[in-house]
């Protein structure tokens, strides 16, 4: 599955409307997932085989998967979660992390299919 919203890539001023995690970690002692996600400036640059917008951005949740659940989907269903009332605090949440609402309200819609020339 991949994320559209369109979004602002601060380090290089380039919009990107299509994302695909790449990527998950699962910490039980943490009780935290991290997804690694790739941010394209459409989804016709993804299928093109371009490469994607600047680096992965890891973004951290918190909690993981239920047991036997795919996470992957997990994290992409916490990525488009809306951002809690004012005042309520995500404890993985600190100087220096990426905003874990980033990718709130973002459509979840199935892959594009990846054309890569020989």
């Amino acid at each position: 599955m991949a994320l559209k919203k369109t979004i602002l890539i601060d380090a290089i001023g380039v919009p990107a409307a299509y994302h695909v995690i790449d990527g998950v970690n699962v910490s039980r002692s943490s009780n935290t997932t991290s997804a690694m996600v790739l941010s394209y400036y459409t989804e016709e640059t993804f299928k093109a085989g371009k490469s994607p917008l600047g680096m992965a951005t890891a973004i951290a949740l918190t909690g993981i998967p239920p047991e036997g659940s795919d996470s992957f989907r997990h994290a992409e269903q916490m990525l488009v979660q809306a951002k809690p009332a004012e005042g309520d605090t995500d404890p993985t949440q600190y100087f220096g992390t990426q905003n874990r609402y980033l990718f709130s309200g973002a459509e979840i819609v199935a892959d594009a299919v990846k054309t890569i020339p020989a």
